[in-house]
């Protein structure tokens, strides 16, 4: 298709016009807009030519396989955004704290000090327990870290199946050499790994806050597959509706200012977003707590969302509530 093209733009013969010859009348504009489109695709304008053509074309081929090449690779760079980001930011705080292994994982998420670390992990625990956390559930931290929940957990004495699930290896090891009892693994899937109705409970802390939407999606809907009936959704997201959340987005806003990107993705999503997935996908009535709530667990800071996967009685039509 490309030789026949080019070769008719050319005013060279072609398999419909072999008998036509260079004087034809209407060869001299095709042949000029044939330099104008070589020119416009960076190739010699002087390859005007049956051989000249034939090559054109063949470069036109690879230059559009190049380009689904670069699509793709571009296509699996976004897809791997949280991957890449976090895995240089943990390298980072490695390299940072050379001489402190421990603060390397503490601060590669988010805590400033070990005192810090445990109190956000003993939070945890609290909403967790709120939310009706039992000895003998079987519970699923995505994005598990290097352990500010498990630790906490370990210390409370609670007793029960643990699995923690993160996209960097360091945290997990480091996770599972505080935790040995604990199971941790390292999952880059946007899926719960665990089996169908097989959780009490599916957590997550700070996790959709680096996510694309779609991609909040898919975690909700694998986990509502994973959660055994009744089992609860608990996460924390970030709102602009919180005043207290603004200075995150204007940090944000201030590196797109001066380098014109972010080296790590901070989202924020709306109630209504998260209610019309929870329907959308099954669950029941979506709970929210604001961040700034301690009437029932310490403020977590990010607001809370939990909702319910139904009993199968319930879906087939008696309200549900949580």
């Amino acid at each position: 298709m490309y030789i026949s093209v080019l070769a008719s733009m050319a005013g060279a013969p072609s398999s419909g016009d072999q008998n036509e010859t260079a004087s034809s009348s209407t060869s001299q504009p095709r042949s000029a807009l044939a330099m104008s489109s070589l020119r416009i695709v960076g190739l010699p304008s002087g390859l005007t030519t049956k051989s000249g053509i034939v090559q054109c074309a063949l470069n036109l081929v690879i230059w559009g396989k190049m380009a689904t090449l670069i699509q793709y690779i571009l296509a699996r760079a976004n897809r791997w955004h949280s991957v890449l980001s976090y895995n240089a930011l943990v390298a980072r705080y490695v390299k940072q704290y050379s001489n402190d292994p421990d603060m390397a994982m503490i601060a590669s998420i988010g805590a400033t000090s070990p005192a810090d670390f445990a109190r956000q992990g003993d939070g945890h625990v609290e909403v967790l327990r709120y939310n009706g956390l039992r000895d003998g559930m079987s519970i699923y931290d995505l994005g598990c870290g290097s352990g500010r929940t498990a630790m906490a957990l370990q210390r409370a004495g609670w007793q029960g199946n643990y699995k923690g699930a993160d996209i960097v290896k360091p945290l997990v090891k480091y996770l599972r050499s505080k935790c040995p009892g604990y199971e941790a693994v390292v999952h880059r899937d946007l899926t719960i790994d665990a089996q169908t109705d097989s959780l009490d409970i599916v957590f997550h802390w700070s996790v959709f806050t680096h996510l694309y939407p779609e991609e909040c999606y898919l975690y909700m809907e694998d986990a509502f597959r994973a959660l055994k009936p009744e089992g609860k959704l608990v996460f924390s997201f970030l709102e602009l509706e919180d005043r207290n959340h603004h200075g995150v987005f204007r940090s944000r806003l201030g590196r797109f200012r001066k380098n014109g990107w972010s080296n790590t993705l901070d989202a924020f999503l709306h109630r209504d977003w998260i209610i019309f997935w929870a329907n959308d996908i099954g669950f029941g009535e979506v709970v929210f707590t604001d961040g700034t709530d301690s009437n029932h667990h310490p403020e977590f800071w990010q607001a809370l969302a939990t909702m319910r996967k139904p009993t199968q009685t319930e879906e087939n039509g008696s309200s549900l509530s949580l």
